[in-house]
């Protein structure tokens, strides 16, 4: 894959620059510092929070079911068995795409929730994004729309694994879907 493009990783930037700003809201939370290639240690070290009961704020924590791996900008414990995810995004308003990744997110999350000894759920998930001006944060909940999305994540879910199994790529001719919602890193190499 071509590393991104000047104009990406300035994009990009901000975003992470948000996202340490965005995680002062929570001085008590407690970074998973496994590297972002490091599935099986983020997924351990996940765990281990777990295992320990370490904090009510958990950032960047992974979690695995049905082959979907992904890491959590914020999850925040809200009581006893109850948690709140919440996406960091350096936009104005969450997107359709937004919601969608923060539906996955949700789903997955709720599944490992629920697996856990003593069996936990998420009963908020929001995007916390960019203000009234770009240096406050407002934070939106989105629990209703990713609830929504529920069938469709899990359809997606399904639809991922199958393709992944089939024994040849699936033959596709380029088109629109190629670069929304984004740029597809295959064009060129995969395609025809």
């Amino acid at each position: 894959m071509q590393p991104p493009s000047p104009t990406i990783q300035a994009r990009m930037d901000v975003g992470h620059r948000f996202g340490e700003e965005a995680r002062k809201l929570f001085p008590e939370g407690i970074m998973v510092e496994a590297e972002f290639w490091d599935r099986d240690g983020a997924l351990a070290e996940t765990a281990q929070c777990f295992d320990d009961s370490a904090g009510s704020v958990l950032f960047e924590a992974a979690f695995l079911h049905r082959d979907t791996f992904l890491r959590c900008d914020v999850l925040r414990k809200v009581s006893a068995a109850d948690w709140e995810l919440w996406e960091v995004k350096s936009v104005k308003s969450p997107s359709a795409l937004h919601i969608l990744d923060l539906a996955i997110q949700t789903y997955v999350v709720a599944i490992c929730l629920n697996e856990l000894p003593r069996q936990q759920s998420i009963v908020k998930a929001g995007i916390i994004h960019f203000g009234v001006s770009d240096s406050t944060f407002a934070w939106t909940d989105l629990t209703k729309q990713v609830n929504d999305l529920r069938s469709e994540v899990e359809q997606l879910i399904t639809n991922g694994i199958t393709i992944r199994e089939l024994e040849a790529a699936p033959q596709i001719s380029i088109g629109k879907h190629c670069f929304r919602p984004y740029r597809c890193p295959f064009l060129g190499s995969a395609c025809r």
